[in-house]
């Protein structure tokens, strides 16, 4: 249950192998139950998960640092809450182009990053039980 390196480490060491584990660690629930390339697999799907809303918001929180001279903790407060499309306590105007363009962008693949990442998780829970 939960991460477990060592198991994980053991996974990737008998995919290389070409081996079977017996059990291999489910990142979010009981072990899962079948081959190792499967849970490589899985494993892989996480971090990718992990990396693309990591991007997502350091991106995001660079330009709007750079763009308007924000502190970092100002730019991503403001990344997290055009990217989800909250509008809290926000009353920038955004009066340049090239801005209002990125926060576009930045609020449609926020919605799809995150539905996405959501939709994996919820899939695999149910699997895993």
């Amino acid at each position: 249950p939960g991460f477990a390196p060592q198991s994980i480490a053991q996974c990737f060491y008998s995919v290389l192998k070409k081996d079977d584990a017996k059990d291999c660690p489910f990142l979010i629930g009981a072990p899962f139950q079948g081959n190792a390339h499967q849970c490589l697999k899985d494993v892989m799907m996480y971090m990718t998960c992990i990396s693309i809303v990591f991007s997502w918001l350091s991106l995001s929180t660079l330009f709007y640092a750079k763009f308007y001279d924000w502190p970092y903790p100002q730019s991503f407060f403001y990344a997290v809450d055009a990217g989800m499309s909250i509008g809290f306590c926000t009353e920038v105007k955004e009066t340049e182009v090239a801005s209002r363009l990125f926060t576009i962008v930045h609020i449609l693949l926020g919605a799809s990053c995150i539905g996405g990442v959501l939709v994996l998780l919820v899939n695999s829970v149910l699997e895993g039980v």
